[in-house]
């Protein structure tokens, strides 16, 4: 048979207090709050992201669909030049509004 501090320190043991139990309600609760706001905060990053690279992608191809619209031509720029290379030159600045512009 157990003597009655021991008794007593098993029962604790076995059978948490209250203090315990709000303790143990606590850190819970605020586990799940803290796994909440984070998935909740990556969702809201991720759609940001994809709206910015969706942005991205549509201006880039309105430029190359520009480009690649029949007013500009492509010719050789010289060597001579400081920056050799290709030069965008339209050809059509009754369309596009680019009156001889250059890229």
């Amino acid at each position: 048979m157990l003597t009655p501090v021991l008794a007593t320190t098993a029962a604790r043991l076995t059978h948490p207090g209250v203090r315990a139990r709000v303790l143990l309600a606590v850190l819970a609760t605020g586990t799940l709050a803290l796994a909440g706001s984070v998935l909740v905060l990556e969702q809201v990053l991720v759609s940001n992201v994809d709206r910015r690279v969706d942005e991205a992608l549509t201006q880039e191809v309105a430029e190359l669909q520009q480009l690649a619209s029949p007013g500009w031509t492509r010719r050789r720029v010289s060597r001579s030049r400081a920056t050799p290379g290709v030069s965008l030159t339209c050809s059509c600045p009754a369309t596009c509004g680019a009156a001889g512009r250059r890229s």
